[in-house]
């Protein structure tokens, strides 16, 4: 008995429905960061004449995306907004995230966002008590400072970038519930400044304060966070017998000895030799070929 069967691309998942349209000698694209409704692909210079037909294969079989985008050039901006052009589906950048319980607004093409770092968030704030209080340099539109706040502990987070700044007040706002009627305090505790006068501002607070909270400083933006640690030039035996700030440095390393490169990195920026037996070094996640984000923890 024989029977003819009848395929169509309703057999086919978005990876086999690629490799029957694309060119033999061109290889399948390797997933997507996905971004509400939002597609983000990092296409090779080899997928640049089929985009277009990749992009609709990916809404096509995608159900919950609307448009697909990809970005063009590197983040080269002091502001880390990406270029991007729209492949398929509506032009529409403004979205919704849903992680660890928050919903994050945010508009894509105006601002910085890694959904890779879900799972970094709450493996750095896990160390976090909820009495201490947290400086977030590069906060962005929240993430690392939102899932802080919610364990409890006072956020002050800063960004340069207007439209980040914004999107983390309204996003505190928009999970408000989840703060403990302490929403308007910390709305009011972002900051939209230049990073070494946001941090000599909170150092100067710290020390006039006797620094009676122990202090976590978040420093998000791995290609250069630490130029900034010339920022922390102040006299820090001002802190008397209190528990230094720590220092949660994130920064790209090509190294075979990441460890020791990034620790003479960051000595070098801070002015003075950090301790060896005070460091320590967290591997986050694979960004490229030989080429690793991690996060380097030490006391000031």
């Amino acid at each position: 008995v024989s029977e003819k069967i009848l395929l169509t691309h309703h057999n086919l998942g978005a990876n086999e429905m690629m490799r029957e349209l694309l060119p033999e000698n061109v290889t399948v694209p390797t997933g997507f960061q996905q971004i509400g409704h939002i597609a983000h692909l990092n296409l090779k210079e080899e997928h640049f004449p089929f985009k277009h037909l990749i992009a609709q294969v990916i809404l096509l079989k995608s159900a919950h995306i609307k448009t697909v985008v990809n970005k063009v050039g590197q983040i080269d901006n002091k502001l880390r907004v990406p270029e991007f052009e729209v492949l398929a589906g509506t032009p529409n950048m403004s979205t919704e995230v849903k992680q660890h319980d928050l919903v994050f607004k945010l508009d894509y093409s105006k601002v910085y966002w890694n959904s890779r770092l879900d799972h970094e968030r709450e493996v750095l704030v896990e160390g976090f008590k909820p009495d201490d209080e947290v400086w977030d340099v590069f906060a962005g539109i929240g993430p690392f400072a939102l899932v802080a706040a919610m364990k409890g502990c006072n956020v002050f987070a800063n960004d340069l970038n207007p439209e980040s700044h914004q999107y983390c007040k309204v996003n505190y706002k928009l999970n408000e519930r989840k703060f403990g009627g302490r929403c308007a305090e910390l709305v009011a505790q972002c900051s939209n400044l230049d990073a070494r006068e946001f941090i000599r501002t909170r150092m100067t607070e710290h020390l006039a304060q006797g620094a009676r909270r122990r202090v976590h400083v978040i420093m998000n933006l791995p290609a250069s966070s630490s130029d900034f640690l010339d920022a922390f030039d102040m006299n820090i035996n001002s802190l008397s017998t209190a528990e230094p700030p720590t220092i949660h440095l994130y920064c790209f390393s090509k190294d075979d000895d990441p460890k020791t490169e990034i620790h003479e990195r960051a000595s070098s920026s801070l002015g003075r030799a950090i301790p060896k037996e005070s460091v320590s070094l967290r591997e986050v996640r694979l960004v490229a070929p030989n080429k690793k984000m991690f996060c380097f923890s030490f006391p000031l």
